[in-house]
């Protein structure tokens, strides 16, 4: 099974696709696929690698899942670790998903909430979003982001926030799910089917395929 795996470390976050890779390694040196300047980091510290056709992680140092130490072992959706550097590093295990061919035009809104409960007006399923993630909404002209108290953090262009104002071609991610702003358009990736939309349909639309996600803005790069 492909997987997406989330990096978070302090307020930024790093998304590496695993489609595109055989082998990733998070460290300390610049060889590394994802290097950090992290006290007690060592080069090649995580290695994530495909092995008989699954994926397996291994460490050189204090990585546990569930209080438990692993040293190596398969890795499944939904998996989390911690590696246990100072500060602490996350590692959330995620499910690549097919993207969503829909887009919302945000023009026809002054407000709009995400999150898993069905009263918002983008629904988004996976255990990891909160039940009012974070809302989108217009204020003196210009578009804001805001996380309502999500357990899980809202982040632009991978650095968590609390409230930001928007700019096209910003990059929004929740949960397991990449969301792109572009020209107050909404573009919605990895969802699956996990995406509803409770707003008007003259809103949503089908996905202009002229525009081509920017690979260069994340690690992975999502």
């Amino acid at each position: 099974m492909p997987y997406i795996v989330r990096v978070y470390h302090l307020n930024s976050i790093y998304s590496i696709d695993l489609t595109n890779y055989s082998v990733v390694t998070i460290g300390k040196s610049q060889k590394d696929t994802l290097c950090l300047d992290v006290k007690g980091l060592k080069k090649e510290h995580i290695r994530i690698y495909m092995s008989d056709g699954e994926w397996v992680i291994s460490a050189k140092g204090l990585l546990y899942r569930e209080n438990s130490r692993i040293k190596s072992e398969k890795m499944f959706q939904e998996f989390s670790y911690v590696l246990k550097t100072d500060p602490e590093i996350y590692i959330a295990v995620h499910p690549k998903q097919e993207d969503c061919l829909r887009q919302i035009n945000l023009d026809q809104f002054n407000i709009i909430t995400f999150g898993r409960q069905s009263d918002n007006d983008v629904v988004l399923k996976n255990i990891r979003t909160s039940s009012h993630h974070c809302k989108i909404y217009r204020y003196d002209g210009n578009l804001y982001v805001e996380d309502c108290e999500s357990r899980n953090g809202t982040y632009l262009n991978g650095k968590r926030v609390q409230r930001r104002r928007l700019f096209s071609n910003d990059i929004i991610n929740l949960s397991v799910y990449h969301i792109i702003l572009l020209n107050d358009i909404l573009y919605f990736y990895n969802t699956g089917d996990d995406i509803e939309f409770n707003v008007p349909t003259e809103a949503v639309g089908s996905i202009d395929y002229g525009y081509e996600e920017n690979e260069s803005r994340t690690v992975s790069l999502m």
